[in-house]
Order: C-alpha cells, then structure tokens, then sequence
C-alpha cells in the first residue's frame, strides 16, 4: 500500500510541544497547590448570606421578610448579621437585606441595624428598658456593636458605628484590603492586606476551629464568633489549613494577632506546629477553648476538660488567657514548647510558664 510518508510530520516534532504543555500545566497546580495553604479565602457577602439552621431554644424566631414565626426551629438565620428567614424566603432574604460587609473604603461607618429576633435580656441604648417586649419582628440591634434599641428610640443614637465593647479585637471593615480572582467557574475574594485602623490597644481576634470536630461543637463556635467579629476573623480547620489562619500574623505585623484555637489536643498541636514551622514574627498570643474529649493540654495550661455546650461570646472574650509560644530546639533534635504568661498576683507581676515537648505533642495526638 502506498502511504505519503512526506505528510506525517516526524515524532520529534510532537516531543517538545508535548514537554511544553506538561511543564506549563505542572507548573500551574504546583503554585496553585503551594499558594492553597497560605492564601486567605473569604466568603463574597455581597451575594448570600451565611445561613444556618436554628438551634431549638426558648427564643421566638421570626423571619425577617415576612414577618410570620418560625416554628419547632424550622428556619434559618444568617450567623453573620442575625438576618432569619424561612424555607420559602431565603432567596428574598438574599436579594433585599444586606448582609454583614467585609470590606469597605469608607472609614464613615454606619450601624448596620437589623430588625427583630433580639437576645434574651436586651435592654434598649438609650432609655434602657427591655426590648422586645411585644411579639413580633419588633425593635433593633447593630450587628457590629451589638447595641439594641427600641424602633421609637432609634432616632436618639448616633448614625455612626463605633464598633461597641470589643473594638480592640475587630478588624473594621475599611481595614480589609481584597482582591478578586477569577476562574473559569466563579470568582473568588482573597484577603490581600490587613491595615493598621490606628485604635489604642488594637490587637485583632482571630478564630479557628474544626466545624466537624468537638461533636459538632466547632461549628457552634465559629458561628457565634462570626457574630461579634469581622467575619473574615473566623476561619474553619475543615476548609483552610492552618497556615491560611496564621497568615493574618503576616498581614498584622508588626501588630501582634491574638489566636484563639476552638478544639482539641489534635487542633492545638497541629495550629503550635504550624507556628514553630512558620516562625512567626511577631508570634501570636494563643488562647484555647477546649471541644470535645482529650483536652490534656487544655488542661495544663488552665484551661479546664471541656467547654459548655451553651457558647456565651460575651463571657468567654472576657475570661480569655492568652500565651506567648516560645519553641527551643535543643541539641537532642527535641522541640519544646515554652508557653509563657505574664499574670497579677497580689498586685505582683507572675510569670507562669509551661512547658511541653512538641516532638510529643505531635507523636500523641496525630
């Protein structure tokens, strides 16, 4: 049979084209894979909000958009501003109320009111009696600040937000530099920088935890934080690793960050490994709040077995102990970890320190 040999290109040719692309295509999930670790993912406010089941308590629900009770719990509610809505309104709920923002470029900030489903308790700002006292989506609170006012007094409170009782943990939003990467799906928001807003004793909070481990209880907590917080602060095990949460002691600097790692001996251990491996400077100030079992660490430094099962955001902000974390390597190729506390005694200055061998720390509770 006769074939035109002078028309099939030889196999030389298709070997350097072929290199190329599986160089160009190595190379692409090679820095994509490196940069997952460290980059800090955040979620796009401006489309959804960050939507929940409700908890059963002893609290009326009431959905924000038509007004009616949400019944045995059936509903959601955005753990970010407190927006709650049943199963046919979310997508209304999404569309008309604004969720909490993330990132502005107006230092002019504004309460960002949201109406109804007030805590328990809630005493008005300005003529300091309860809230809520009629059923109903009745009355207001910030979700920044926290205050809670009754809807005749609202005129009576300043138009600007001052960010209430725990200014000095919350990156304000102006504070959030983004930037927008786009893929052939959807587009994504990355933290880019973090600005210093210029507050006496500022030191941002930042918070994460496993949503799937502590039975569930990790969840809990990232949710009642997402609350309190720039929503940007909280960060989930179960998404990012820990070098995306401590990426923020680079954005901060030469601020130091406070840590509050939610979870267990197998959490703290991998977030203080993460630290020593990253050698931080400045280190963050690292606060536990022990889930679920095996809190032996936890239980060293203080801290007690065990979390309650009610999270009380405004209790725990407030009881708080937060540690320095030294490591020094030793000539045995140990590491230890020096945890070191400077407290008032009797009018004195302490200093408490713990020490736990890393090497150990991590043998025991991979």
């Amino acid at each position: 049979m006769w074939t035109n040999t002078a028309l099939i290109p030889p196999f030389g040719v298709f070997v350097p084209v072929l290199s190329t692309v599986i160089i160009c295509f190595a190379s692409y999930y090679f820095f994509k894979w490196i940069n997952g670790d460290v980059i800090v993912h955040i979620r796009d406010a401006t489309k959804n909000h960050s939507w929940t089941s409700l908890r059963m308590s002893s609290k009326a629900w009431y959905c924000s958009i038509c007004e009616s009770l949400l019944l045995n719990g059936i509903g959601v509610y955005c753990d970010c501003c407190g927006v709650c809505a049943d199963t046919d309104c979310i997508k209304k709920a999404n569309k008309r109320l604004q969720c909490k923002v993330i990132t502005s470029k107006s230092e002019v900030f504004l309460h960002h009111w949201v109406k109804g489903n007030l805590p328990l308790g809630a005493l008005c700002a300005i003529c300091k009696d309860d809230c809520s006292m009629e059923p109903g989506l009745v009355d207001f609170q910030c979700c920044w600040c926290q205050r809670t006012v009754h809807t005749e007094c609202l005129k009576g409170l300043e138009k600007e937000c001052d960010f209430g009782p725990y200014k000095n943990i919350i990156v304000p939003p102006w504070c959030v530099q983004v930037a927008r990467m786009k893929s052939s799906i959807h587009r994504h928001l990355l933290l880019r920088g973090v600005q210093d807003p210029g507050w006496e004793n500022w030191y941002p909070l930042v918070v994460v935890a496993n949503r799937k481990s502590g039975n569930n209880d990790g969840g809990v907590v990232l949710s009642e934080f997402r609350k309190y917080l720039n929503p940007v602060q909280v960060l989930d095990l179960a998404e990012r690793t820990p070098a995306a949460a401590l990426q923020w002691s680079v954005l901060v600097a030469p601020k130091p960050i406070k840590l509050l790692i939610a979870g267990g001996d197998r959490t703290v251990s991998w977030i203080l490994s993460s630290v020593h491996k990253m050698d931080l400077d400045p280190q963050p100030a690292v606060s536990l709040l022990p889930l679920g079992t095996g809190n032996g660490l936890s239980r060293v430094l203080g801290w007690g077995k065990r979390s309650h099962s009610e999270i009380d955001v405004e209790k725990l902000i407030g009881s708080f102990t937060f540690y320095i974390c030294l490591f020094v390597g030793l000539p045995c190729e140990q590491t230890w970890c020096i945890c070191t506390i400077a407290a008032k005694v009797a009018n004195q200055t302490a200093i408490k320190r713990v020490y736990y061998r890393l090497s150990v720390l991590n043998r025991l509770f991979r």
